[in-house]
């Protein structure tokens, strides 16, 4: 009884986890859990003695609003410090705008994507901003509100390949439009704009040359297997544990709603990912699907 009472910490065989680090933020430095909130130790290697520590940081961290709003600048600030050390290692780059209204259907916003590939052709896509537009929409305002972004994050229109856009008037007019003042500007530059690629309505575009295709036969044959599988419950149970037990890159197929056209290039590239799973899995069930074979 009395070498129960007395027994030692050393004796009961607590070791560092390393679940702690993404549960509790420590990590193991000398045999001992270091907090990465306080940079403290604990004495005794004890799962309670960990998440006692956490949740004290955690309680006398600052919840206000001035220091909420100031981690979030900080934040932001992070981010676009980031940005721009990657931006410097831009070769060609090229731009993605829309100009649309909030939920309100009052205050204008224009949003710009940009897209760059470095000298060893990688390719990196970032929200560049999100600039509120005041008073009326023009392309004058955008190009200007575009001007400025470029400047804040060093960007040159030297390196500026193709625009991407909706086919409004104010991005695509012919004297006024947002595609003019980027043109004008290039001219300015002694920059030929024959090398600049402009596109809008490419979304749309790339819809219809879909419905173009025929891909009747075998997007009736996927479908058709989709459904087996997720339609019936044990199928569908069954078909996830398999995907599971053999570690697939996918826990499940993705449905296609031909109302919702976007959904068919994801649940094409979901089911072609798992084609080899699928293929098995319908062998095992009785119900092959000779496409999915070599030899088919």
């Amino acid at each position: 009884m009395s070498s129960s009472k007395n027994r030692k910490v050393d004796n009961e065989s607590r070791v560092y986890q390393e679940k702690w680090t993404n549960d509790y933020y420590f990590i193991q430095i000398k045999d001992k859990p270091m907090c990465l909130l306080c940079s403290e130790s604990v004495s005794v290697i004890k799962e309670y003695n960990v998440k006692k520590k956490k949740r004290k940081e955690i309680d006398n961290i600052s919840l206000s609003c001035r220091t909420v709003t100031r981690r979030i600048d900080e934040l932001a600030t992070n981010v676009e410090l980031g940005l721009k050390r990657l931006y410097l290692q831009f070769k060609y780059f090229s731009l993605t705008i829309d100009e649309s209204t909030d939920v309100s259907n009052i205050a204008q916003r224009v949003g710009v994507f940009v897209r760059r590939i470095d000298e060893d052709l990688n390719i990196t896509e970032e929200m560049l901003g999100l600039r509120g537009m005041k008073d009326t929409t023009t392309g004058e305002g955008i190009f200007q509100e575009l001007k400025m972004l470029m400047a804040r994050f060093n960007l040159h229109f030297k390196n500026f390949h193709d625009l991407s856009t909706d086919g409004v008037p104010v991005m695509i007019g012919s004297k006024a439009g947002l595609v003019s003042k980027i043109s004008s500007e290039l001219a300015s530059m002694n920059i030929d704009t024959k090398d600049l690629s402009i596109f809008y309505c490419i979304i749309h575009q790339e819809n219809l040359c879909a419905k173009s295709l025929k891909f009747e036969y075998i997007m009736s044959k996927i479908v058709l297997s989709i459904i087996f599988i997720k339609s019936r419950a044990l199928n569908h149970r069954q078909f996830k544990e398999f995907l599971e037990d053999i570690e697939a890159e996918y826990g499940d197929l993705a449905y296609y709603c031909e109302v919702r056209w976007l959904s068919k290039g994801k649940m094409l590239k979901r089911f072609y990912d798992l084609r080899s799973e699928i293929f098995t899995f319908l062998e095992m069930k009785g119900k092959s699907m000779s496409e999915l074979s070599d030899d088919g």
